[in-house]
């Protein structure tokens, strides 16, 4: 799973790691890291316009997981 360096509020010193990937998007610079090597790196509006790019994948995986659990959600109501 991508992971990400946050400059953004609640994280660590400015630094942190995150699986929510909402929380990248504020970030000034995400790092993309790959079974633990670094595979991309840039800010989150050009990271998810490269059209092969693992954070692009992730980033979309998860936006569909979010819409989901929202249609679950409205369901359960």
């Amino acid at each position: 799973h991508p992971h990400g360096s946050c400059g953004g509020e609640g994280l660590h010193g400015g630094r942190g790691e995150s699986h929510r990937l909402s929380v990248l998007a504020r970030a000034d610079r995400v790092l993309v890291l790959d079974q633990g090597k670094l595979v991309d790196s840039g800010p989150h509006g050009e990271l998810i316009t490269r059209p092969e790019g693992t954070y692009r994948r992730a980033w979309e995986l998860q936006q569909a997981a979010d819409r989901l659990a929202k249609m679950g959600e409205a369901d359960d109501g």
